[in-house]
């Protein structure tokens, strides 16, 4: 074999390799997600999820939710829990900057990494816990972790919030991927911001489903959306 046919030849070969490597990576899972989750009961109440959802403040109109689901269970001890899903066309960071647009050509536009990984359109989640006596005791929500909108990314933290917590509630949208900030209800809205609310109809399986909500296997480009574990049983 003459030396030019042999550097082609570990060349196809490397190539070859380093395929079957990432064919592997992208679709080895690396995560089960359990779909049987106990000590919850599903529940399906119209009239008591519309009474508690949160209404939502935003600035620009790209920011304005197109809809809003919900599903809902109760624990052994009779509290209530309300997962509300508030969903956008998409979401697309269009400040100025190298890392911006570099966001828009790989994670929403271009590319679509992030329809690919997680589903069409965008959606986020808040959690409203009741007690017994149908009284909100605990909120849950994501908010973005020290926000900077010329990042490529953006950080999510997990907030939960058991006191102080006014009624009717109150979510600004806080980041170009539509994370939240808790917003005092006894506050006025700035001239700048409007608020809209929006009344939930229940997620049912055909809708979740389309949306892609959990993947019981997931891979590196294959993620479940945020949800919680008790949403995994429908009514």
């Amino acid at each position: 074999m003459s030396s030019k046919k042999r550097v082609f030849t570990i060349y196809g070969i490397f190539a070859i390799l380093i395929i079957g490597i990432f064919i592997f990576l992208f679709n080895h899972t690396t995560k089960i997600v359990l779909l049987d989750v106990e000590g919850y009961t599903p529940i399906k109440n119209d009239p008591l999820a519309r009474e508690f959802a949160p209404s939502i403040i935003a600035q620009a109109e790209e920011d304005e939710p197109i809809g809003l689901y919900y599903r809902a269970a109760k624990d052994e001890f009779g509290n209530t829990y309300i997962a509300y899903h508030f969903l956008w066309e998409k979401e697309v960071n269009n400040n100025k900057g190298i890392k911006p647009f570099l966001n828009r050509i790989l994670y929403t536009g271009g590319l679509k990494l992030q329809s690919k990984i997680f589903g069409k359109g965008d959606i986020e989640v808040i959690e409203v816990k009741l007690n017994a006596n149908d009284e909100i005791v605990q909120v849950t929500y994501e908010i973005p972790e020290d926000y900077d909108e010329n990042d490529f990314s953006v950080k999510h933290e997990t907030i939960v919030k058991n006191d102080n917590i006014s009624y009717p509630l109150k979510f600004k949208v806080a980041s170009w991927n539509h994370l939240f900030e808790y917003v005092d209800g006894k506050n006025e809205i700035s001239s700048d911001y409007k608020e809209y609310k929006l009344v939930p109809n229940y997620f049912a399986d055909e809708l979740w489903n389309e949306y892609e909500m959990v993947k019981e296997k997931e891979k590196i480009l294959k993620k479940s959306r945020a949800h919680f574990e008790y949403e995994r049983i429908s009514y």
